[in-house]
């Protein structure tokens, strides 16, 4: 209650009172009546209720946005490449490496998925638990890359919550089988997670011929 009283205060001393005045001025009246200045001062308090009853609301809206998880996902790069020989599979895989900002309340982060548009055709990608060490020979670049599977994005964020503030790095691999590996140079990957709310989320990556990762801040550099 006093909110409104501070607030109607204000009005009358503000606005309404330079209203009055000039209205005086323009009129060459020495006073108004009290009809008037009654009327003023109901639009003043209803100005007043209104004020307070938008300040608390936009504060209740704030902290409601504040108590629930917003998460932020990036693709960093992504490493595309045949099914290693020797798993009795053929096709394509793709190993994303991303990262999750989380700028609301504390969450884990679960049920990704991974597909790629592959011909004007979406195709869904089959993600598979990464080993312990996976090493990966790719056309487009020599050698090999190495990454491993405590860095699994599945692992990291939801055995434990990614907390307010802070962000994850990890990598998902996904198989595509059936898939040729030339067909993937111009494919549109889609990645989807979900809070602990079950929102969802996606990140998109457009052109993903050549983008290959190397190390990141946040991967390991051993098993």
């Amino acid at each position: 209650m006093w909110a409104v009283i501070s607030e109607w205060v204000a009005f009358m001393s503000g606005i309404a009172s330079v209203a009055i005045a000039v209205w005086l001025q323009l009129t060459k009246r020495p006073w108004i009546s009290p009809k008037v200045f009654w009327l003023i001062g109901g639009l003043c308090l209803f100005f007043a209720f209104f004020s307070v009853w938008r300040k608390e609301h936009i504060l209740l809206l704030t902290q409601q946005l504040q108590d629930r998880p917003n998460l932020i996902g990036e693709l960093i790069a992504i490493n595309h490449h045949l099914i290693p020989a020797g798993l009795g599979h053929q096709g394509t895989a793709i190993l994303a490496v991303m990262q999750i900002k989380n700028l609301g309340a504390d969450s884990i982060v679960e049920n990704y998925e991974m597909s790629a548009v592959v011909g004007g055709n979406r195709v869904e990608g089959v993600l598979h638990t990464i080993p312990r060490s996976l090493s990966l020979t790719g056309p487009s670049y020599k050698g090999s890359l190495t990454y491993y599977g405590k860095d699994s994005l599945y692992d990291k964020t939801s055995s434990g919550p990614v907390r307010r503030g802070s962000k994850v790095v990890g990598i998902l691999w996904a198989w595509f089988e059936g898939v040729p590996g030339e067909s993937v140079d111009t494919t549109t990957l889609e990645l989807r997670f979900k809070d602990v709310a079950g929102k969802s989320y996606s990140v998109k990556m457009g052109e993903i011929k050549g983008h290959v990762p190397g190390y990141y801040p946040g991967l390991s550099q051993a098993p």
